[in-house]
């Protein structure tokens, strides 16, 4: 959302699209999608910026958050949900399913990560801030180059 612009107290959206096919590290390597065995949720780490430590508590801002995956063709799928928050800035988060493998939405012609979120709500005198969370999603790419 356009700087300023205050969340409502329930998110949707996504972080924008992986498409193999088009991934620079695959292609000068010679890797096409079809030689991807396995895509799995190696980690996910969130960080909430706000550069007043005083209010960087995630327990202060998130109620609940929910991270997916979702492609063309493919059933949407929860990789990870929230629901617990530390009085901190920064979290690792628990993938759902850690052996699932995300690789049918990998190799669908994009694959879209997203995040809904619902934030805690604020009383009348709260005090007001705007906020980065930073997600850092790292993925383990299982790749047959032998065609084994």
């Amino acid at each position: 959302q356009p700087t300023g612009t205050p969340f409502s107290a329930q998110y949707g959206g996504t972080f924008g699209g992986l498409d193999l096919s088009k991934a620079k590290e695959f292609r000068n390597n010679g890797v096409d999608p079809s030689d991807v065995d396995g895509i799995f949720v190696k980690s996910i780490a969130l960080e909430m910026i706000v550069g007043r430590p005083e209010l960087e508590k995630l327990d202060g801002l998130l109620a609940s958050l929910e991270f997916f995956v979702e492609a063309d063709g493919v059933d949407r799928v929860t990789i990870a949900k929230v629901t617990d928050f530390p009085p901190t800035s920064t979290m690792d988060v628990p993938a759902s399913e850690p052996s699932r493998n995300l690789a049918p939405f990998a190799t669908a012609p994009a694959m879209r990560i997203g995040a809904n979120l619902e934030l805690v709500k604020l009383g009348p005198n709260a005090v007001r801030f705007a906020t980065t969370l930073r997600t850092t999603l790292t993925l383990h790419v299982d790749i047959d180059l032998l065609g084994v």
